[in-house]
């Protein structure tokens, strides 16, 4: 399979999802909305759906104040919508194996923001431009997408100075990339951020996301190489979970729902992984008894 290929599977994944409201909490005459989510995205994307579905008035509910939840747990609305998914979603014997038709039910919440677990959302001004939520143009997640990317750069070239000096008119232009699940513009803009080499990049964006120790380990990688492998970093890294540099017999890393091969180029699978964020998620979940 190409590189294009698999950029391109990337883009097309996506997620079933049924978004259910409390209708004693907030009042309407449908109680679940059905749709597809793309991976390589946020759940806020979808608010405008969700909120017409169930004939929600930004008036009366400003956006500021829902949140989601699964499981009894929130969902972050700061990570992609695939790194929500795999956190919370166990790894199965069925491993890289399509899972599509499974339904992920999430639950809309208004009010008792869960602060102290999710970042809070800023204030949205109520005199934007009346079509600010059909162009989903948030200011908090465009902001928080700008600071995200601003350090994917830093990280890739010690120096955020490419993404910071992009005209507003550019800036917009990636962003709405993302908006509108671009990867072709997308990727145009981003590999104006990478070093000409491989060897002028100073760090890789990556953050390994441990479920069960609900912690986020952030490589600081000693020059990068295409010599350098998935597992060999992860031995670096948790040696507790990946014991050999070959073989998965604790834990298994995971990026858009399929298992990553120990012998993979870390800074190919950045190049073609990477999520719209700008960094390389990695769910890590333990193997089931006897399924190594």
């Amino acid at each position: 399979m190409s590189s294009s290929d698999i950029i391109s599977r990337v883009w097309t994944g996506i997620l079933k999802v049924e978004f259910q409201i409390d209708s004693t909490q907030i009042p309407s005459t449908n109680n679940s909305f059905f749709t597809v989510l793309n991976r390589n995205s946020y759940l806020h994307l979808l608010m405008p759906d969700i909120l017409a579905f169930f004939n929600i008035s930004m008036d009366d509910f400003p956006i500021e104040n829902w949140w989601f939840e699964y499981d009894g747990v929130p969902l972050k609305w700061n990570l992609p919508a695939g790194v929500l998914y795999d956190s919370s979603h166990p790894y199965t014997r069925k491993g890289d194996e399509d899972t599509t038709s499974d339904v992920w039910t999430i639950r809309m919440k208004y009010g008792d923001y869960p602060s102290a677990y999710v970042i809070p959302i800023e204030h949205i001004d109520a005199d934007r431009p009346t079509d600010w939520l059909e162009s989903c143009d948030f200011p908090f997640l465009k902001s928080h997408w700008m600071n995200q990317m601003k350090e994917a750069c830093y990280i890739l070239n010690n120096s955020s100075k490419i993404m910071m000096s992009m005209s507003k008119e550019r800036s917009d232009f990636f962003y709405h990339s993302v908006v509108n699940n671009d990867s072709r513009v997308f990727e145009s803009c981003f590999r104006k951020l990478l070093p000409t080499t491989i060897s002028q990049i100073h760090n890789i964006p990556i953050k390994i996301h441990l479920p069960l120790a609900n912690k986020v380990v952030r490589p600081s990688l000693n020059g990068v190489s295409s010599k350098l492998t998935l597992g060999k970093m992860l031995q670096q890294l948790v040696p507790d979970l990946f014991p050999s540099n070959m073989m998965m017999t604790i834990a298994v890393p995971i990026s858009h729902g399929v298992i990553l091969p120990l012998d993979a180029s870390v800074i190919h699978l950045y190049m073609l992984l990477k999520y719209v964020d700008g960094f390389l998620h990695i769910n890590v979940h333990m193997l089931e008894r006897g399924s190594a």
